[in-house]
Parts: structure tokens; C-alpha cells; sequence
């Protein structure tokens, strides 16, 4: 439950908990740096915590889905051949709409 009695959805926890899982892949400490680095850029430019967080868990799952396709690249190395294959796996193996 959220102390915040202005946070009625729970925003802040919901925050919490993404960073949590954030931690808890196994991806690079290097690529956990540059998305923390990222969620940093974004709340200090003013985006809302339900858009960052929305955000903090798609890179999470991104990074995780990535290994499935077989890509150990890090972020910052990524290509957009990288990025198609992660399309194709989503589609094409997952069943997953892109």
C-alpha cells in the first residue's frame, strides 16, 4: 500500500517495484548503468512516474527478450538489425503483435 494518499494509483510502489526487477534480471550491470542513467534523464526532464515507470519495465523486458533472440550486445551497441530480430522473435515465436 502507498503512504502517499496522493498517489491513489500507487504510482510511487509501482515505481519501486520496476526498479526491483530492474535489479533482479540478469542482464549487464552496464546496461542496468544506462537505463538507470535513462530514468534519471527522464524524471529530471518532468515526465510523470507512470511513464517512466511504463517505460523502466518495457526496457527490462526488452533487455531479457533480446537474449532469447540470441543478441548479447549491450544497449549502447545495439543495431537496427538488432532491433528486427527482436520484432521477428516477438511475432514470430512469442505470438506477440508488433
Amino acid at each position: 500500500m502507498t503512504q502517499n494518499v496522493d498517489d491513489v494509483h500507487s504510482y510511487d510502489t509501482g515505481f519501486i517495484k520496476a526498479m526491483a526487477r530492474l535489479e533482479a534480471e540478469t542482464t549487464s550491470q552496464h546496461n542496468k548503468d544506462k537505463i538507470k542513467g535513462f530514468v534519471i534523464s527522464c524524471r529530471l526532464d518532468g515526465l510523470a512516474k507512470s511513464t517512466i515507470t511504463n517505460y523502466l519495465n518495457l526496457l527490462t523486458r526488452m533487455t531479457a527478450r533480446l537474449k532469447e533472440t540470441g543478441c548479447n550486445k549491450d544497449l549502447d551497441e545495439l543495431e537496427q538489425s538488432d532491433f528486427n530480430q527482436l520484432l521477428l522473435h516477438l511475432g514470430d515465436i512469442l505470438g506477440i503483435s508488433t
